[in-house]
C-alpha cells in the first residue's frame, strides 16, 4: 500500500462492499482493542499500546502458506483418456518394452522412424502413455473406469469429444506466469522480525552487547528514530517508554511503574532493551493478516501529532526528545519524514516494510484463490471426461437404433441419435418439453432423469420423404414372407435375416425380417461418420 493510500485509509470505506465494511470493521475492532488492553492515563500509555500492536502482530508472524497448485499431472491424466482409446500398437511407440517412457532422442525412437514432425508432440504422447500405463492396476485405472466403458462402435465420437474438453483444461492453466515468487511464511517472518528489530533474525543490535552503538542511547530519538539509516520499532518503543538518567520516577506508560533509564555509554543496546523488552506482554496469538498489518500501521500514523510543523510520537514538551517530561519531552521527533512539506511515514522501516508485507500477503492471497479456481475447473474437466463413459452408453443404443429405423439415411438417423442423447442430459420439465424431439415421461416430478427420446417424432424426422405411393424397400417389401426375407442379398450375400430383434432394434421378441449384420454394420458406420460430423 502507497502513502496516499494509507492516508486514505477513512476515506476509502465509501466504496466498500458490505461484506468488506464488515471485514474492515473487524480488523479495526481489532486494533482498537488491543490498543485499549494496556492503556492507562499515564502521558505514552496509549502511542506505546498502539506500538506494541505492531509487534505483537510481528511477533507471531504469518499464517503458513498453501502448496503452490501445478495442473502438470491432472493435464497427464486428461491426455492418458485420450490415449488409452488408442490402438494398443500406438501406446506401445512410446514406451521401452512397455514399461519406460521413450524420448525423443532415444535409440527405440530412432529406429522407428517416426517422422520428424511428430516431435514437437512426442513429448506429451509419451507421458501420456506412461501415465497410462502406470494408472492399469487398481479401482482407480483408467482402463477400469474409462476405455473398458466405451464401446469400441462408438470411441470416434468420444475421442472426437475429449480434444475440446483438453483443450479447455490447457486455457484453465494459461497465463499462470508470475513475475514475482509467491511469498512464504518463511520469509514473511523474517521481514516481519525485521520491522521489529531491523534484522532479518534475532534482535539485532538489541541483542547485542558489542557492536549496537548507540542503540541504547536516546540521542536517535530526536532524529526519527534512526539507527544505522533504519527506523526498527524496538527503538521507537524504547524512545516513548524510556527516561533520561535521573528521570527513572516518570511515570511514562502506566500510572503505577516507574520509568526504565537510557544507558549512558555505546554498546548497551541489549543492556538497554532488556529493560522493556517484554513491556508489550506476551507474544501475541493472532496471526498478521495484510489488514491487521495495514490497520496496526494506520492506527500508529494516527498516534503522530504535528507541532510547529513536525511530526512527533509521543509526548513533545520543547520537541528535543531526549527523555524527560519536565522540560524536554519523551518522544520521536520526525523532523526529517513528517513536515508540513512531506509525509514519508510510509517510509520509515517499521511502516515500509510492514505494508510491504501487506502487499505480498495479498499478492499470495489471490495466488492461492487463483490455485483454487484453476483445481476446481479441472476437477470439473475431468469429470466430465470421465462422464463421456455413460454418454458414451447412451450414444450406442441410439446410434444403433437410429441405424435401424426404417427408410433412414446416414445424416438424419445421426441428427435423431443426438437428440437421444441431448434429451437424455436434460434434467429439468420445462427444458424438456421445449424441444420437440423430446418427452417428459414423468408427470410427478418437475427434475430428474425423465427426459427421453420421443421416438415417433424422431421416426417421421429421420425417414426418408416419399409418403404414400412410394415404393416399399428392403425388409418392407418382404412383409411375413420368411422365404424372401432370407434369398434377399446384395453383392451375393445375404442383405436380409429372418430373426429376433438385436440391441438397438424394435420388437426384439418378435422373429421377422430385419437388415443383415452385414448391412446394419455399414449403415451404423455411416450414422457413426455422419454424427461425428455434427459435433463440428
Amino acid at each position: 500500500m502507497k502513502a496516499a493510500q494509507i492516508g486514505a485509509w477513512r476515506n476509502t470505506a465509501v466504496g466498500l462492499t458490505p461484506q468488506l465494511l464488515k471485514s474492515a470493521a473487524a480488523v479495526i475492532l481489532f486494533v482498537t482493542v488491543q490498543t485499549q488492553q494496556m492503556y492507562t492515563a499515564a502521558v505514552n500509555g496509549q502511542v506505546l499500546s498502539t506500538l506494541c500492536v505492531l509487534k505483537r502482530l510481528a511477533e507471531v508472524g504469518v499464517a503458513e502458506e498453501k502448496p503452490v497448485f501445478s495442473c502438470d499431472e491432472m493435464l497427464k491424466e486428461l491426455h492418458a483418456l485420450n490415449m488409452s482409446l488408442s490402438q494398443p500398437e500406438w501406446q506401445a511407440k512410446f514406451l521401452k518394452e512397455g514399461e519406460t517412457l521413450i524420448r525423443w532422442s532415444d535409440k527405440e525412437r530412432t529406429k522407428q522412424k517416426a517422422p520428424d514432425d511428430w516431435e514437437q508432440n512426442w513429448k506429451l504422447w509419451a507421458n501420456a502413455a506412461a501415465y497410462l500405463k502406470a494408472s492399469r492396476d487398481g479401482d482407480k485405472s483408467i482402463d477400469k473406469n474409462f476405455a473398458n466403458k466405451v464401446p469400441t462402435t462408438v470411441r470416434p465420437i468420444v475421442k472426437a469429444k475429449l480434444p475440446a474438453l483438453i483443450s479447455a483444461a490447457i486455457t484453465t492453466c494459461s497465463g499462470g506466469e508470475r513475475v514475482k515468487p509467491r511469498p512464504t511464511k518463511e520469509a514473511t517472518d523474517k521481514t516481519l522480525n525485521q520491522v521489529i528489530y531491523a534484522a532479518e533474525q534475532g534482535r539485532g543490535v538489541f541483542g547485542k552487547t558489542v557492536g549496537s552503538g548507540d542503540a541504547g542511547q536516546v540521542a536517535n530519538s530526536a532524529t526519527d528514530g534512526a539507527l544505522n539509516n533504519k527506523h526498527p520499532l524496538a527503538y521507537a518503543i524504547m524512545c516513548v517508554s524510556m527516561a533520561a538518567n535521573t528521570q527513572n520516577t516518570l511515570k511514562l506508560t502506566n500510572d503505577k511503574d516507574n520509568a526504565q533509564e537510557w544507558e549512558a555509554g555505546n554498546d548497551a543496546g541489549k543492556t538497554a532493551y532488556d529493560k522493556v523488552q517484554s513491556i508489550c506482554g506476551a507474544k501475541g496469538a493472532t496471526e498478521a493478516t495484510a489488514a491487521k498489518l495495514r490497520a496496526a500501521v494506520q492506527a500508529l500514523r494516527d498516534q503522530i501529532n504535528m507541532v510547529s510543523n513536525v511530526g512527533y510520537l509521543g509526548q513533545k514538551l520543547d520537541g528535543s526528545c531526549t527523555g524527560s517530561t519536565a522540560t524536554a519531552g519523551v518522544c520521536v521527533k520526525y523532523a526529517n519524514t513528517i513536515t508540513n512539506h512531506k509525509d514519508e511515514f510510509n517510509k520509515l522501516t517499521y511502516a515500509s516494510l510492514a505494508l510491504e508485507e501487506a502487499d505480498d500477503l495479498d499478492r499470495r492471497t489471490a495466488a492461492e484463490i487463483q490455485d483454487s479456481l484453476k483445481r476446481t475447473d479441472l476437477d470439473d474437466t475431468i469429470k466430465a471426461a470421465y462422464r463421456l463413459t455413460h454418454e458414451a452408453e447412451a450414444l450406442h443404443k441410439a446410434l444403433t437404433s437410429a441405424a435401424a429405423l426404417p427408410k433412414s439415411n446416414p445424416e438424419s438417423a445421426a441428427k435423431a441419435a443426438k437428440a437421444a442423447v441431448d434429451c437424455s442430459s436434460t434434467t429439468k420439465k420445462t427444458a424438456c418439453q421445449a424441444k420437440a424431439e423430446c418427452t417428459w415421461e414423468s408427470t410427478e416430478k418437475s427434475e430428474g432423469d425423465h427426459c427421453k427420446l420421443n421416438e415417433t417424432y424422431v421416426a417421421q424426422k429421420a425417414t426418408q420423404t416419399g409418403g404414400s405411393g412410394t415404393a416399399a424397400t428392403g425388409c418392407e417389401k418382404h412383409g411375413t414372407d420368411k422365404e424372401k426375407c432370407e434369398n434377399d442379398k446384395k453383392d451375393g450375400k445375404p442383405s436380409r435375416a429372418w430373426r429376433k430383434g438385436k440391441d438397438g432394434e424394435d420388437d426384439k421378441e418378435t422373429e421377422k425380417c430385419r437388415n443383415g449384420s452385414f448391412l446394419v454394420n455399414k449403415q451404423f458406420a455411416l450414422v457413426v461418420t455422419a454424427f461425428v460430423a455434427l459435433l463440428f
